[in-house]
């Protein structure tokens, strides 16, 4: 799961690392710092992101808030994006997040949501935007915000536990 330095949303992060763990699935945390801070609390890396892999994990989990913003033009965000995506891997972004995505042009002709202030650039990197609580397009899943957060996390869970989805 990737989460800002500074400004990530604590729901969009915390609800679905508790319930991949819940299901039995090890979650590792990566930011481009040690100690990332939420809006309500923070959390600490497990990996910098810099040195985050793809052929080290299974899923994508880019968390949502304003703080994302930050990986909006990081050509490293949106490598390692590209990187899962092209693996045929799940990929997935809540919030704000999805632009990571969209920017790195992984999301053209694909169903999509995220948060209201991101619908405009989605739509221009030619994505399809539903404007949905939640979307599933093959290994790309998307969410528009933090109430969706749960839904968000359990359709991750469902995909993983049947890959040929």
């Amino acid at each position: 799961m990737v989460v800002a330095p500074k400004n990530y949303q604590n729901l969009e992060y915390d609800i679905p690392k508790k319930l991949f763990e819940e299901n039995g699935h090890q979650v590792f945390t990566a930011s481009t710092v040690e100690n990332p801070e939420g809006y309500t609390g923070g959390t600490t890396a497990d990996v910098l992101l810099k040195n985050a892999n793809q052929s080290n994990y299974d899923v994508l989990v880019f968390a949502g808030g304003s703080g994302s913003h930050t990986y909006f033009d990081d050509k490293k965000a949106q490598s390692l994006a590209k990187d899962f995506y092209e693996a045929g891997k799940l990929t997935c972004a809540i919030c704000s997040s999805v632009s990571v995505f969209a920017n790195a042009g992984i999301l053209k002709g694909k169903k999509s949501t995220c948060f209201i202030d991101q619908a405009e650039n989605l739509k221009a990197k030619g994505a399809i935007y539903t404007g949905q609580p939640m979307e599933q397009d093959e290994k790309v899943i998307t969410g528009n915000g933090p109430s969706a957060s749960e839904t968000f996390a359990k359709t991750i869970i469902k995909a993983l536990k049947n890959p040929q989805q």
